[in-house]
């Protein structure tokens, strides 16, 4: 009941005391005899998602291996508690990364969208790595 009132999905209260709300049988039974207010949409809820996306560096300002440290620790600072995986760097090409991130969205585009967001903007304010292309490989639900 406490998640209902903080969601709003209680009718308006009969009355309020000085510690809660209080509801006559009359305009609560009804509610509870359907089963309690509407759950949100499934797609509405926030999920996890892994993404893997390919990022190539373009040809200004040069790349260094400096530069790619600089990456690889702005991305493993985006690591929020409560993630199960840190995200990963691999440097597969010279000018190319291997990115993978776990990330909260309502559906894989928006996972997707972020994930090109935190690439780009790690990779060129922090980094100072100009940003050619940014690719995503796949992206999967995460397990837990």
């Amino acid at each position: 009941v406490g998640k209902w009132r903080e969601r709003h999905k209680l009718p308006t209260p009969d009355a309020e005391l000085a510690t809660d709300p209080v509801w006559l049988a009359a305009t609560i039974e009804p509610l509870l005899a359907a089963g309690g207010p509407e759950p949100k949409a499934p797609g509405q809820r926030l999920r996890t998602f892994n993404v893997t996306a390919r990022m190539t560096a373009g040809p200004y300002p040069a790349l260094t291996n400096a530069h790619r440290l600089n990456f690889q620790a702005a991305i493993s600072a985006t690591h929020r508690t409560g993630y199960h995986e840190p995200p990963t760097v691999l440097w597969d090409m010279l000018d190319q990364a291997v990115v993978t991130i776990e990330c909260e969205a309502h559906e894989a585009l928006a996972a997707a969208e972020t994930v090109r967001s935190i690439i780009r903007r790690n990779a060129e304010f922090v980094a100072h790595i100009g940003v050619r292309d940014i690719q995503v490989i796949s992206i999967t639900p995460s397990p837990n």
